[in-house]
Protein backbone atom coordinates (compact mmCIF):
# COMPACT_ATOMS: atom_id res chain seq x y z
CA UNK A 1 0.00 0.00 0.00
CA UNK A 2 1.42 3.67 -1.04
CA UNK A 3 0.98 6.68 1.17
CA UNK A 4 -1.83 7.77 -1.32
CA UNK A 5 -3.46 5.10 -0.62
CA UNK A 6 -3.22 5.04 3.73
CA UNK A 7 -4.55 8.78 3.01
CA UNK A 8 -7.02 7.57 1.31
CA UNK A 9 -8.00 4.76 3.98
CA UNK A 10 -8.07 7.61 6.45
CA UNK A 11 -10.33 9.85 4.26
CA UNK A 12 -12.60 7.23 4.00
CA UNK A 13 -12.95 6.64 7.21
CA UNK A 14 -13.59 10.22 8.27
CA UNK A 15 -15.26 11.45 4.87
CA UNK A 16 -18.56 13.60 5.12
CA UNK A 17 -20.68 14.23 2.02
CA UNK A 18 -20.58 17.97 3.75
CA UNK A 19 -16.71 17.89 3.53
CA UNK A 20 -16.83 18.53 -0.09
CA UNK A 21 -18.43 17.35 -3.44
CA UNK A 22 -19.12 13.75 -4.74
CA UNK A 23 -17.18 14.72 -7.77
CA UNK A 24 -14.32 16.11 -5.97
CA UNK A 25 -14.34 13.08 -3.32
CA UNK A 26 -14.35 10.60 -6.04
CA UNK A 27 -11.25 12.39 -8.08
CA UNK A 28 -9.19 11.97 -4.73
CA UNK A 29 -9.73 8.18 -4.21
CA UNK A 30 -9.86 7.71 -7.92
CA UNK A 31 -5.95 9.16 -7.70
CA UNK A 32 -5.42 7.57 -4.62
CA UNK A 33 -6.00 3.89 -5.98
CA UNK A 34 -9.89 3.54 -4.52
CA UNK A 35 -12.29 4.26 -7.40
CA UNK A 36 -14.38 1.67 -6.10
CA UNK A 37 -14.72 3.22 -2.87
CA UNK A 38 -16.07 6.74 -3.43
CA UNK A 39 -18.71 8.11 -3.68
CA UNK A 40 -20.52 4.80 -2.02
CA UNK A 41 -18.42 5.50 1.55
CA UNK A 42 -21.11 7.33 2.98
CA UNK A 43 -23.92 6.45 1.06
CA UNK A 44 -25.79 4.96 4.47
CA UNK A 45 -24.87 7.98 5.93
CA UNK A 46 -26.95 10.24 3.16
CA UNK A 47 -29.90 7.71 3.55
CA UNK A 48 -30.08 7.30 7.44
CA UNK A 49 -29.84 11.37 7.38
CA UNK A 50 -32.66 11.14 4.86
CA UNK A 51 -34.63 9.07 6.50
CA UNK A 52 -33.87 11.16 10.36
CA UNK A 53 -35.47 14.05 8.48
CA UNK A 54 -38.66 12.31 7.66
CA UNK A 55 -39.19 11.41 11.34
CA UNK A 56 -38.40 7.45 10.07
CA UNK A 57 -39.15 4.55 12.17
CA UNK A 58 -36.42 1.62 12.83
CA UNK A 59 -37.84 -0.39 10.28
CA UNK A 60 -37.57 2.58 7.65
CA UNK A 61 -33.90 3.21 9.00
CA UNK A 62 -33.08 -0.65 8.11
CA UNK A 63 -35.02 -0.49 4.85
CA UNK A 64 -32.76 2.59 3.58
CA UNK A 65 -29.35 1.13 4.34
CA UNK A 66 -31.01 -2.20 2.73
CA UNK A 67 -31.31 -0.34 -0.16
CA UNK A 68 -27.93 0.81 -0.19
CA UNK A 69 -25.81 -1.64 0.91
CA UNK A 70 -27.72 -4.99 0.65
CA UNK A 71 -29.19 -7.15 3.41
CA UNK A 72 -26.07 -8.71 4.67
CA UNK A 73 -24.25 -5.22 5.02
CA UNK A 74 -27.76 -4.00 6.58
CA UNK A 75 -28.02 -6.56 8.93
CA UNK A 76 -24.82 -6.37 10.15
CA UNK A 77 -24.80 -2.43 10.82
CA UNK A 78 -28.18 -3.14 12.26
CA UNK A 79 -26.96 -4.96 14.82
CA UNK A 80 -23.74 -3.17 15.62
CA UNK A 81 -26.17 -0.29 15.65
CA UNK A 82 -27.75 -1.65 18.61
CA UNK A 83 -24.96 -2.45 20.71
CA UNK A 84 -24.16 1.65 20.66
CA UNK A 85 -24.32 2.82 24.22
CA UNK A 86 -25.34 6.49 22.87
CA UNK A 87 -26.96 9.40 25.16
CA UNK A 88 -30.19 10.28 24.69
CA UNK A 89 -30.47 12.82 22.33
CA UNK A 90 -32.22 15.33 24.61
CA UNK A 91 -30.25 14.89 27.22
CA UNK A 92 -27.14 15.51 25.20
CA UNK A 93 -29.08 18.73 24.15
CA UNK A 94 -29.65 19.78 27.64
CA UNK A 95 -26.32 19.02 28.12
CA UNK A 96 -24.49 21.39 25.83
CA UNK A 97 -26.80 23.90 26.45
CA UNK A 98 -26.16 24.22 29.95
CA UNK A 99 -22.48 24.22 29.17
CA UNK A 100 -23.15 26.97 26.55
CA UNK A 101 -24.94 29.02 29.30
CA UNK A 102 -22.51 28.35 32.53
CA UNK A 103 -19.39 28.27 30.88
CA UNK A 104 -19.08 30.95 28.26
CA UNK A 105 -19.92 34.67 30.20
CA UNK A 106 -22.86 33.34 32.96
CA UNK A 107 -24.98 36.03 33.65
CA UNK A 108 -28.38 36.90 34.06
CA UNK A 109 -29.64 37.27 30.43
CA UNK A 110 -27.56 34.16 29.24
CA UNK A 111 -28.89 32.03 32.11
CA UNK A 112 -32.67 33.29 31.57
CA UNK A 113 -32.77 32.50 27.60
CA UNK A 114 -31.38 28.88 28.17
CA UNK A 115 -34.00 28.70 31.35
CA UNK A 116 -36.56 29.60 28.12
CA UNK A 117 -35.26 26.72 25.74
CA UNK A 118 -35.38 24.52 28.75
CA UNK A 119 -39.15 25.90 29.97
CA UNK A 120 -40.22 25.44 26.45
CA UNK A 121 -39.03 21.45 26.90
CA UNK A 122 -40.96 21.02 29.69
CA UNK A 123 -44.18 19.61 29.09
CA UNK A 124 -42.62 16.97 26.58
CA UNK A 125 -39.67 15.80 28.61
CA UNK A 126 -40.23 16.68 32.26
CA UNK A 127 -38.19 13.76 33.91
CA UNK A 128 -34.94 14.62 31.56
CA UNK A 129 -35.25 18.51 32.04
CA UNK A 130 -34.97 18.05 35.62
CA UNK A 131 -32.38 15.74 34.84
CA UNK A 132 -30.51 17.70 32.29
CA UNK A 133 -31.02 21.14 33.33
CA UNK A 134 -29.74 20.52 37.09
CA UNK A 135 -26.10 22.62 36.45
CA UNK A 136 -28.28 25.87 35.47
CA UNK A 137 -31.07 25.30 38.10
CA UNK A 138 -27.97 24.92 40.58
CA UNK A 139 -26.50 28.05 39.05
CA UNK A 140 -29.78 29.81 39.94
CA UNK A 141 -29.82 33.33 41.20
CA UNK A 142 -32.23 35.42 43.22
CA UNK A 143 -34.34 37.72 40.98
CA UNK A 144 -33.62 35.62 38.00
CA UNK A 145 -36.33 34.83 35.99
CA UNK A 146 -38.07 31.17 35.54
CA UNK A 147 -40.48 30.04 33.08
CA UNK A 148 -43.89 29.46 34.82
CA UNK A 149 -44.38 26.18 34.20
CA UNK A 150 -40.75 25.47 34.82
CA UNK A 151 -41.26 27.48 38.44
CA UNK A 152 -44.28 25.45 39.60
CA UNK A 153 -43.72 22.18 38.75
CA UNK A 154 -40.22 21.66 38.75
CA UNK A 155 -38.76 24.01 40.81
CA UNK A 156 -40.58 22.66 44.28
CA UNK A 157 -38.91 19.51 43.53
CA UNK A 158 -35.74 20.35 43.05
CA UNK A 159 -35.52 22.81 45.56
CA UNK A 160 -36.63 19.90 48.07
CA UNK A 161 -33.88 17.61 46.71
CA UNK A 162 -31.22 20.65 47.39
CA UNK A 163 -31.01 21.17 43.35
CA UNK A 164 -32.01 24.79 42.89
CA UNK A 165 -29.67 26.92 43.70
CA UNK A 166 -28.84 26.58 47.18
CA UNK A 167 -32.42 27.17 47.76
CA UNK A 168 -33.73 25.55 50.83
CA UNK A 169 -37.34 23.89 51.34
Amino acid sequence: MNAYQIQAEAALVSWDPADCSVVAARAAFTAAGFPDLCPKARTEYEALTAVEAIGGDQGMRYQAVTGCVGDDAAHQFSKWEKTLDLPDQTLAFLGALCDRVLHHDLCRERWEAGMEVIGSMWCSWKELCIIGAQPMSAAYQAGWKIPAEYASEAMPLMVRAGMFGGLKA
